[in-house]
């Protein structure tokens, strides 16, 4: 569609974000929103060159090292946890790929290839192994791995979904003992720096399985009492963590700020408790961190471009009987045309998480897309279900064109009448535009 828009309505702005990050539809979309006028032409023809240069299936060994990373547990039905799992393996696929990984580097053991340009078009020549026969693959993985690592290389196992103690879910029917991934580790040369990282309920359990290698650095998103929850949209530990590193900092200051994160919101995560082990003794103590907070994947530090940031915002709403609507609105940076996506996430006191219940636990949450008002250079929404609750949490982020988030700005919405009768229920919907019904469940998952 790039061709066509650029021809019909001279909006070089909107050509440059089809290129990088919209699909066909937002981009007609969001074309048929913006007026202006005194856009610099763009060379489609360059554009289009730029982006395949920059986003076609490079396998040459970029001799950074290699990389693993599973998505485990399924894409069944049932396992509600998929899509994050799904959502952070692509995000760390894309990172890896920013840092100077090429293709060929990275091994993709996910059902679905992973979404690279950030626009909702795949490639399936990035996906290594599908998980139809996981046992199987996971061994031709570090086999295929172990085959070209050299010294002073890397080696990243980055691993996302469900466990229990000693054991990853590796799909809907089997599991993988912390034995056998020590078994497979073993593998890897120890002369090549080895970072791994497990997202899962319980995966402090496998520390003393896989320490004692010079060079691991090992991280897990909980300890081996606890789930992981796996909040994306509002900071999760993978979240949180891929984040970091995207913004320049070191394996052990992105652990750090994530374990924060996660420990400060203790009514969200619960217990949740991150280890970190680069002593190689088993263990996550004070000692720890001096080794990872000087490594970076990729071998350096690489400065990441600076994300969204939300610069201004409405003051809090107080409503009274018979007032259901407010106009939620913020301001951000950098202007429309960086910004892909602005959005606000709805929680009250009437949304709770509930205790683990396996694959299908679930978390009430309602999602908005601001859409860009240009008279009042904001972003803004009206929302009219604020009479289901009486205190309101809204939780905002702007996504930059890369696909990067900002750091959430939290508002806040009161409402002092009478709640209506189904306060509780919330219709089921994933997105929003002008017109559409606001109101969403979304899984709030722990990957146990």
């Amino acid at each position: 569609p790039a061709n066509a828009l650029y021809a019909v309505l001279k909006r070089p702005d909107v050509v440059k974000k089809i290129l990088v990050t919209l699909n066909e539809d937002e981009a007609i979309r969001l074309a048929n929103s913006e007026k202006g006028e005194g856009f610099v032409p763009l060379n489609v023809a360059e554009e289009l060159a730029t982006f395949k240069n920059r986003y076609e299936v490079k396998l040459e060994p970029s001799g950074l090292g290699k990389a693993i990373i599973i998505a485990a547990s399924g894409e069944q039905d049932s396992n509600t946890l998929f899509p994050y799992s799904n959502d952070a393996t692509t995000d760390m696929y894309r990172f890896l790929h920013r840092v100077g990984f090429s293709d060929g580097d990275i091994i993709y053991m996910n059902p679905y290839p992973p979404v690279v340009p950030f626009n909702g078009y795949v490639d399936t020549a990035r996906q290594d192994f599908p998980m139809r026969d996981p046992k199987i693959e996971l061994h031709d993985a570090f086999a295929q791995a172990s085959q070209d690592l050299k010294a002073d290389q890397q080696f990243i196992l980055y691993l996302h979904g469900h466990a229990r103690t000693d054991y990853v879910r590796i799909s809907q029917t089997a599991e993988t003992s912390a034995q056998e991934i020590k078994t497979l580790l073993d593998q890897i040369p120890t002369d090549v720096e080895q970072i791994i990282i497990l997202d899962t309920c319980f995966s402090g359990s496998f520390l003393d399985e896989l320490s004692g290698v010079p060079n691991r650095i090992l991280i897990t998103s909980a300890d081996t009492e606890n789930e992981a929850w796996s909040p994306e949209d509002v900071g999760g530990f993978s979240y949180t963590f891929i984040r970091e590193l995207k913004s320049g900092q070191s394996v052990g200051e992105a652990f750090d700020y994530a374990k924060s994160k996660i420990i400060d919101d203790s009514q969200t995560f619960g217990k949740q408790n991150p280890l970190l082990d680069d002593t190689q003794d088993g263990f996550s103590a004070s000692d720890d961190g001096r080794f990872s907070r000087r490594t970076y994947i990729g071998g350096r530090k690489v400065h990441g471009s600076l994300p969204p940031e939300i610069t201004d915002m409405h003051p809090t709403i107080q409503l009274t009987e018979g007032q259901t609507t407010a106009t939620l609105w913020v301001k951000a940076i950098p202007d429309f045309n960086g910004i892909k996506k602005v959005r606000a996430i709805l929680v009250n006191e009437l949304d709770e998480v509930i205790q683990y219940q396996g694959e299908s636990t679930h978390f009430t949450r309602r999602e908005l897309t601001l859409l860009p008002n240009y008279d009042l250079q904001r972003y803004e929404i009206d929302y009219d279900q604020f009479h289901l609750a009486n205190d309101w949490k809204i939780l905002y982020q702007a996504q930059s064109m890369e696909g990067d988030w900002s750091e959430i700005f939290t508002g806040s919405v009161t409402y002092e009448g009478t709640l209506a009768e189904n306060a509780a229920l919330t219709p089921s919907q994933a997105g929003y535009h002008d017109g559409d019904n606001l109101s969403v469940t979304v899984p709030l998952l722990p990957n146990g």
